[in-house]
């Protein structure tokens, strides 16, 4: 960092200004601090963003400084994000041009929900808006020419802004005319977004490209854009839509609980179509407020609106939650790492926190957010099995339950290079996500206040219920088969996938052969049986398969 050095001559004033405070004329004053407007919150702009965002925001404060429309608009759409916008290369069609995009969200303030977005564009040194509310979603088209905006679009869109804002990636949506793809039996559905980074299991995911457009219509008597309605005509110098392309993966999920995940039915091309907003050109800009309609009060096969039947929920505080976030059981508040052992260090990286949160998600999603827990990896080579052999992995809650804090240990003697040359690193992650789930299991428990699963044992719940979402992380972070992936999801589950037979050894009961009820259900839930997937198991135990530590 470079070093900032001040003239001489300003050190003195520095010095002089110390010594007159003493005299007894130089005295403290009570002050009292100046709370900022919130017009004054609306521009701050953190001094990270982009040049091009700042350029955005002095442009509208320009606009504001002439209409004054900034305190509505906090009102009724929220605050801008700045430092959460979108900057993207765009393109006109059928232009050679290529201009900067920018798509930044809005959130109300003490909400949680991004239900609007500014469609920008900066060409030189012109910028042109155009606004998205996502309230107003019924008035753009439900099927389109791919590459328009519509209604299916702009709530993929808001919900991409979520994910980015919020990191939520689960959402209830409760029109079942967007997205495909099956859905509850109240009409309602499920969508699961995943950026790159935080995939677990690519092939269950639907992965396309969308092109994002936005109408600009251009008004020459004030210098801003404003709107189209849907069907209208542009009756002002000239129109064009802007566009850019991202890539976005998306799941309609038939969720019933538990784990696991459904085969992807939504249309890998959603299409597009029909402008946003609405305007007479002259009269006002983008920022514009329009409320959100009453519901049809014909109900179903009444087409009030372009898209057919109205919705019917309700505008709360002028916002209809016709989509809505879904949490995971738990808030991942902080994981600690302790490892030291380096193959397991690996092993770990290879599970980031990110990772890890959007598969607390798969493994169940709930409508309000979860209480906030506290994990901590760390090393035990201490620990022993009943049987006084070493125990690979084990995890507990905190000896206070009010603390929140689930331990996860691993025992490095199992990837050291002198007791196990042969170590693997998806063997270490696999343990890691075996005790990640006796945690979710335990967190479940306290919830509800369950002392026990009846005949169940936590292994039992782990085989019914969280082998998919298991092996697909497993599969993701170690880049290894998904078949190999079930196999090293099923490990551990010793007790519940073998016959308990009651030798009278002195070491208790000898666990053989396999319990053909659980080999049957591995078979037709999961396509393997239990003795390959011991067998895959070995394979990763002796460094057949994998990745090897040493």
């Amino acid at each position: 960092m470079k070093k900032i050095t001040t003239p001489a001559w300003w050190g003195l004033c520095l010095l002089l200004a110390g010594l007159f405070c003493y005299l007894p004329s130089c005295y403290k004053h009570d002050t009292v601090q100046q709370r900022t407007t919130p017009t004054e919150e609306f521009f701050k702009v953190p001094l990270s963003t982009s040049g091009t965002i700042k350029r955005i925001a002095a442009f509208i404060q320009e606009q504001h400084k002439q209409y004054g429309f900034v305190d509505q608009l906090i009102r009724e759409d929220g605050y801008i994000l700045w430092d959460k916008g979108d900057v993207h290369i765009g393109r006109m069609p059928n232009r050679s041009s290529i201009d900067t995009i920018v798509v930044l969200p809005l959130v109300r303030d003490h909400e949680r929900q991004v239900n609007s977005l500014l469609a920008c564009r900066v060409s030189g040194n012109q910028i042109e808006i155009f606004m998205h509310r996502g309230r107003l979603y019924n008035r753009y088209s439900f099927s389109g020419a791919r590459g328009e905006l519509t209604a299916t679009t702009l709530t993929l869109e808001l919900m991409y802004l979520q994910q980015k804002v919020f990191d939520d990636t689960d959402f209830r949506v409760n029109d079942p005319r967007l997205f495909g793809g099956p859905q509850q039996a109240d009409g309602s559905k499920i969508v699961k977004i995943r950026s790159q980074e935080a995939m677990t299991g690519l092939h269950s995911w639907v992965t396309f490209p969308i092109e994002r457009c936005y109408w600009l219509g251009h008004d020459g008597n004030q210098g801003q854009v404003v709107g189209v309605p849907p069907g209208g005509s542009v009756d002002y110098p000239y129109g064009e839509w802007i566009c850019y392309t991202g890539v976005v993966h998306v799941l309609i999920a038939d969720y019933q609980g538990g784990g696991g995940s459904s085969d992807p039915t939504v249309n890998p091309d959603p299409g597009g179509g029909g402008g946003g907003g609405t305007g007479q050109p002259g009269t006002y800009g983008w920022w514009r407020y329009e409320p959100c309609e009453t519901p049809d009060p014909n109900g179903p096969g009444s087409p009030q609106e372009p898209g057919g039947d109205g919705p019917t929920e309700p505008c709360i505080n002028g916002v209809r939650q016709i989509w809505h976030p879904l949490y995971s059981l738990f808030e991942l508040d902080d994981i600690t790492d302790e490892f030291t052992n380096p193959c397991i260090l690996i092993a770990r990286q290879k599970l980031p926190n990110n990772l890890l949160k959007t598969f607390a998600k798969e493994l169940l999603v709930q409508s309000e957010p979860g209480e906030a827990w506290s994990f901590v990896f760390r090393e035990n080579r201490s620990m022993l099995k009943p049987d006084g052999n070493p125990q690979m992995a084990r995890s507990y809650p905190h000896s206070n339950p009010a603390n929140k804090v689930w331990y996860i240990e691993l025992n490095p003697i199992f990837w050291e290079q002198g007791t196990n040359p042969t170590a693997t690193q998806a063997l270490a992650g696999a343990s890691i996500v075996h005790e990640f789930v006796h945690g979710f299991i335990n967190i479940y428990k306290e919830k509800y206040n369950i002392t026990a699963l009846g005949d169940w044992s936590e292994h039992t719940a782990m085989l019914y219920n969280f082998i998919e979402a298991m092996a697909n992380i497993l599969a993701n972070a170690y880049d290894i088969p998904t078949i190999e992936a079930k196999a090293l999801a099923l490990s551990g589950l010793d007790d519940v996938l073998q016959r308990h037979y009651f030798t009278g050894a002195p070491s208790g009961p000898i666990l053989t052969d396999w319990n053909q009820f659980y080999d049957d259900f591995c078979i037709n839930q999961y396509g393997i049986s239990i003795l390959a997937a011991d067998n895959i198991m070995t394979e990763y135990i002796t460094g057949q398969k994998g990745t090897r530590c040493f």
